[in-house]
């Protein structure tokens, strides 16, 4: 609902005033934001029209004020900057994109820098008819150090080289 009242109060300086209700209400503090014309300074005594409104604070100031004889815009709320949710969404993005891409290039440039584990240090013995690759993955499952050999270098996917140097089940055959 829209009340009239006059400005009984104007700081140029500071761009605030306040406003005396024509019902004789407590004054209103108005900022120089709330007026549909900014380009005309406010002067004390001149007639205005006003919707009642709060501030942040809660506090009761005039918002949508027109000078008599204007016609009342009609005020269309528009975002000028993104929330704070927003922008927090915005950083998680940005932070996510970053540990992405930082990742793949750690990956890339570790993966390019594997070097294979030195050569055995026993001649191999090729018999290819003696074994094959059956499933077998342990030097538990192993009856030789040429067994383990072939099957360290032939066969996928086995566990018999715990520490990395080429040289399968030294535990137990190949020492």
């Amino acid at each position: 609902m829209r009340t009239t009242g006059k400005i009984t109060h104007w700081h140029p300086e500071k761009a605030y005033g306040f406003i005396t209700p024509d019902t004789g209400a407590k004054r209103v503090f108005v900022h120089i934001n709330a007026f549909s014309n900014r380009q005309l300074q406010p002067k004390v005594d001149e007639l205005v029209t006003f919707t009642l409104s709060t501030d942040k604070q809660g506090r009761p100031c005039a918002a949508q004020v027109t000078r008599m004889g204007e016609k009342p815009q009609r005020v269309t709320r528009r975002e000028t900057s993104p929330s704070s949710k927003g922008r927090a969404a915005l950083v998680l993005l940005a932070v996510i994109v970053a540990g992405s891409y930082t990742w793949s290039k750690y990956y890339q440039s570790s993966a390019g820098s594997y070097t294979p584990a030195p050569a055995l240090t026993r001649p191999y013995k090729e018999t290819p008819s003696q074994f094959r690759c059956d499933g077998r993955q342990h030097c538990s499952q192993m009856t030789s150090c040429d067994e383990a050999e072939f099957f360290i270098k032939n066969c996928p996917i086995t566990k018999m080289d715990g520490d990395g140097d080429g040289i399968p089940c030294e535990s137990q055959w190949c020492n």
